[in-house]
């Protein structure tokens, strides 16, 4: 992350800004650790334990969301406005499908699909069965 704008909401307030500004105007704190003020501030609020962890990363249940999406909307796909106008076979359609809730090879297309046929049904065609009810 060395040359991104990293930005999170607790810190946006612009008083928090001004104060941290301020701060660095009259104290340097280049030669400290990473974020040495912040976990000074928190150090009566957070464990210890939380406060000196190392680093770690976050890696989204994609996998599942998706298999949560496709159950829940396979039949919208399989027999919805895109397979009944001919757009797309349902054959293939039914093969992406399940293939991509028993392995990650085919999400990319089972989520191409949904978001289609979600956006045609909700824009292009109002009334349809992905309304909100």
């Amino acid at each position: 992350m060395a040359s991104s704008v990293e930005l999170r909401l607790p810190l946006v307030d612009y008083r928090l800004v001004e104060v941290v500004y301020g701060l660095r105007r009259h104290a340097s704190d280049h030669h400290l650790p990473a974020k040495a003020w912040l976990k000074d501030a928190l150090r009566d609020l957070l464990p210890v334990e939380l406060i000196n962890r190392p680093k770690r990363g976050f890696t989204p249940p994609v996998s599942e969301w998706l298999t949560a999406l496709c159950r829940r909307y396979q039949d919208v796909v399989t027999d919805g406005w895109l397979v009944q106008n001919g757009l797309f076979k349902r054959g293939p359609v039914v093969e992406i499908i399940q293939s991509g809730m028993k392995s990650d090879r085919h999400w990319n297309y089972v989520y191409k699909l949904l978001t289609f046929e979600m956006w045609h049904s909700q824009v292009a065609v109002k009334g349809s069965r992905l309304s909100p009810a």
